[in-house]
């Protein structure tokens, strides 16, 4: 079987220091054999191999600590040969330490009534050499080109006898004997044919690995699962599932778990060991460790490519994760772990292929994979997921705190989504996946642990800007996407998140200086322009997030305290320039649109009832509005012009697009339309009644 090149490896490799501080290097053929004959190995046990490559070549030892420096055999300095990821030879010429090299290379289970023909070789047994006998003793490289001969053997029945060799796979995975080889030669054999199915290899090849399933391989492998510690056996683990579970799959790449029920506990016994382990992936470097045997192409595990096997594997679990069906009757504990790898992935860029990195799709994919796709089934999916709230808040709290911070979460949603995607919409799909990326979110950013980091973080303003964003409202014409997308930012601050498990005034003062209340009122207004009559969820939630500060501001009203005059000031500050403006745009829209009265109303008393818990007179309010209209009709919209504040020699005159925004000269029109942000704006003031910005 052709073996494919993973990487190229630097000629000196380190690998991290074991327990006892020795670190692995990768060394020459005659750089070992040389060593073990100054340690008083026997001349003819060190004679040289006759084909290149015979002999493993990564030695754990105690090396020097920089990878350019050369692993110089100095007496005492090689201490162990690795063999396979479980089992590392000592290196020492005791006949009983030779020996037991013998058998870990020795196979130990044969096919019965197979092996013998040309086509499949017997496997042969190798000799207990004597490590101090020069004349009659065998070599290291005979005890190794010996068991080579015999992995072409068991590479011969995968191919020609599938059913024999999942028999044989079976009783290695049964017994699971770590320090011989056999077991993970026999691993390592099906992730090459996996990876030939998968590449689209030899037919030959192909046609093995479909009578490898018809054989029974998916009843073998959940022995295993309990390996899954060992990063190789992790990632050779996942290509293999991944290929039984694409090879399970019907036309519309469904799991048939109703007619395999072996799949759905291999599906099901795969995600529970790999979540509890997936941490590892984590805590992993560069380099991890030595891969499942010697004699792979490179046998070194790196970081990336486990991170980027689980990436892979994780987005075809998507169909499972997302769309969950009813009669699979997968185990809510599963979705869970499913969620732990796709939270692990999202934290870490390198897990995309370059080829999907180099994709605008592609970003958009991999940047949205967890908080649009993986935390629906805590959200749309979850009844068919049977995740509760439960189960949501013990997720935030140990997987997504305990592993992360909340801190680093909220950071990476406001930057990698927030910010860097908004930019990124070139469709509606793009558009409607950061938008379910933010509504999926509400349900983890509204945990106590992230008030703290709404300011700091850049998530109250983030938010803000993607509302405004011009490329987003491009795509959110229909009045019901739009709708949406300002709603879901009243979501995220609901009274929960305001009151419960924090004091009043720590929750709501970082609110009130990122200028929540005014968002709100933007919010309510696309509310009532939207296109459905009945949003109960959306005025639900509009309600819930104004209603805090009615019942702060009613409080602090009335215990009448320093403090709370304090907030009780902040409050009516943050407001009062927004309060009688958004009621008579309301107003206003109720008496020209016949779709909106009831949601107007509906909103007119949310706003009036916190006008009321605040003191606020609604006719010295509109006195006030229209004094500054009048103020600012007079006054040039150019911020930059002097006379933005004071009133110029001559009149101004409205702009002819929207007849909201005023301006003294052409001059200060045409820079306010190429820099100021006018042109973007009067796009959407000659379709909406808008409310006039006076701080935001």
């Amino acid at each position: 079987m052709h073996e494919t090149h993973r990487y190229e490896h630097c000629q000196h490799d380190i690998l991290g220091p074991s327990p006892e501080g020795y670190s692995t290097r990768h060394v020459s053929q005659d750089e070992l054999l040389d060593f073990m004959t100054e340690l008083g190995f026997s001349k003819a046990f060190c004679r040289r191999p006759t084909q290149p490559r015979s002999l493993p070549i990564y030695v754990e030892g105690d090396f020097s600590a920089s990878v350019h420096s050369p692993p110089l055999a100095q007496s005492g300095l090689y201490k162990r040969l690795h063999i396979t990821t479980t089992y590392s030879w000592d290196i020492s010429p005791e006949a009983d330490n030779v020996a037991a090299l013998v058998r870990a290379l020795t196979y130990r289970v044969h096919p019965e009534g197979v092996l013998g023909s040309l086509s499949c070789p017997a496997f042969r047994d190798i000799p207990h050499p004597s490590a101090d006998d020069d004349v009659n003793g065998l070599s290291l490289a005979d005890i190794f080109e010996t068991h080579k001969s015999n992995l072409s053997s068991f590479d011969a029945v995968l191919v020609r006898e599938p059913h024999k060799f999942v028999e044989m796979a079976n009783t290695l995975f049964v017994q699971s004997d770590l320090d011989n080889v056999q077991l993970w030669d026999c691993v390592y054999l099906i992730e090459q044919l996996a990876t030939a199915q998968v590449d689209g290899g030899p037919p030959e090849l192909v046609d093995a690995w479909e009578r490898l399933i018809e054989a029974g391989l998916s009843d073998t492998l959940v022995p295993l699962f309990c390996h899954l510690h060992h990063t190789a056996v992790m990632l050779a683990i996942m290509k293999i599932t991944q290929c039984v579970m694409q090879s399970h799959s019907g036309v519309a790449n469904e799991l048939r778990f109703q007619t395999s029920p072996a799949l759905k506990r291999v599906f099901e016994e795969f995600w529970l060991h790999l979540g509890r382990h997936v941490t590892i992936i984590r805590g992993i470097g560069d380099t991890e460790g030595f891969g499942l045997v010697y004699h792979e192409s490179e046998p070194i595990v790196y970081a990336i490519h486990v991170r980027s096997q689980l990436f892979a594997l994780t987005m075809y679990c998507l169909l499972v994760a997302v769309y969950p069906n009813v009669d699979i009757g997968i185990r809510p504990q599963i979705y869970r772990m499913i969620c732990r790898a796709g939270l692990l992935c999202w934290f870490y860029p390198d897990c995309v292929p370059p080829d999907l990195d180099a994709e605008v799709d592609g970003q958009f994919k991999y940047t949205v994979v967890f908080p649009g796709y993986f935390l629906s089934v805590y959200a749309t999916s979850s009844e068919a997921s049977g995740l509760t709230e439960l189960d949501l808040d013990t997720f935030v709290r140990e997987d997504i705190i305990g592993e992360y911070g909340a801190e680093a979460f909220i950071v990476r949603f406001t930057n990698d989504v927030l910010i860097d995607l908004r930019g990124k919409v070139h469709t509606v799909k793009h558009f409607n996946d950061l938008n379910a990326s933010i509504r999926n979110a509400k349900h983890i950013l509204v945990h106590p642990e992230f008030r703290r980091y709404y300011t700091s973080s850049g998530f109250i303003q983030a938010l803000c800007d993607v509302a405004e964003y011009p490329r987003l409202r491009r795509y959110s014409h229909p009045p019901e996407v739009e709708r949406s997308q300002e709603c879901t930012h009243s979501r995220r601050l609901n009274r929960r998140a305001l009151l419960d498990s924090s004091s009043i005034a720590h929750a709501a003062k970082p609110l009130l200086r990122s200028g929540i209340l005014p968002v709100l009122a933007q919010s309510s207004i696309l509310f009532a322009q939207a296109g459905r009559e009945n949003d109960r969820e959306c005025l639900y939630l509009l309600d819930n997030a104004v209603e805090p500060f009615m019942i702060i501001a009613g409080g602090a009203r009335a215990r009448g305290s320093e403090r709370d005059q304090e907030l009780f000031d902040a409050i009516e500050q943050s407001i009062k320039p927004d309060w009688y403006p958004t009621i008579h745009v309301l107003r206003d829209l109720s008496s020209r649109d016949g779709e909106s009265p009831g949601r107007c109303k509906q909103m007119i008393k949310v706003w009036t009832d916190l006008g009321n818990a605040l003191g606020l007179q609604e006719k010295k309010e509109k006195a006030r509005y229209e004094r500054e209209r009048k103020r600012v009709a007079q006054l040039c919209a150019w911020e930059e012009c002097e006379f933005h504040q004071v009133t110029p020699p001559t009149s101004t005159r409205a702009c002819a697009g929207c007849g909201e925004v005023r301006y003294c000269s052409r001059a200060c029109q045409q820079t306010d339309w190429a820099k100021g942000g006018h042109k973007r704006q009067c796009k959407r003031l000659k379709s909406e009644a808008y409310v006039p910005h006076t701080r935001v």
